[in-house]
């Protein structure tokens, strides 16, 4: 049972794989926008796109092991803006 005072949240790219199911109770928001960038090299943000790269790689792999979390369980992870 979830608390009727949390917010529940998804963020992916707009060619991520998903589905929408009907709304039974509450209500849902969708925001969607583009990020564009100069063309300007940023090695700041060239190095952050290689680091969320290799934990992307890293979940794969432990999503591909059927030995990993095999009891089920929660996986979350903080989400928070670069330029808090």
């Amino acid at each position: 049972h979830t608390p009727s005072k949390v917010l529940r949240w998804a963020a992916f790219f707009g060619d991520a794989n998903h589905r929408v199911v009907k709304v039974t109770a509450g209500a849902r928001i969708t925001l969607a926008y583009e990020l564009f960038r100069d063309g300007i090299p940023d090695p700041f943000a060239d190095a952050l796109l290689l680091r969320a790269e290799r934990v992307r790689c890293c979940f794969a792999e432990l999503l591909a092991n059927s030995s990993f979390m095999a009891q089920g369980g929660t996986l979350g992870f903080e989400c928070v803006h670069l330029y808090e």
